[in-house]
């Protein structure tokens, strides 16, 4: 098996990347739509900032993020946790993805 040089890849932004070989086998462009999720996850999971792949996706997931079109819940979490204040990757890893988090163990 291929082994894919970014080991320090979270589940989110595995999904992202299989989302963007989709995008390119099928002639669409989906993918970018969701990088938002994939920054949330990369965050939130604590994975390597260092490796240039995951600092692009973080980059581009804050841009989306940002600019008000991206997923719902994490614009109405910076929105309510964050009063809007510009986002970094600090507060997705101390506010956002806590709150996510806190949900999801709440299932538990």
């Amino acid at each position: 098996m291929h082994e894919y040089p970014n080991s320090e890849l979270s589940g989110s932004a595995m999904i992202y990347k299989v989302c963007k070989a989709y995008d390119e086998k099928y002639n669409h462009d989906l993918a970018d739509n969701y990088i938002d999720l994939a920054c949330t996850g990369l965050v939130g999971d604590m994975m390597n900032v260092s490796v240039l792949e995951n600092r692009y996706i973080i980059s581009k997931g804050l841009d989306l993020i940002e600019s008000g079109n991206g997923n719902l819940g994490i614009k109405l979490l910076h929105e309510l946790v964050l009063n809007s204040k510009k986002l970094t990757s600090e507060d997705i890893g101390f506010y956002i993805a806590p709150c996510i988090n806190a949900v999801i163990r709440l299932s538990d």
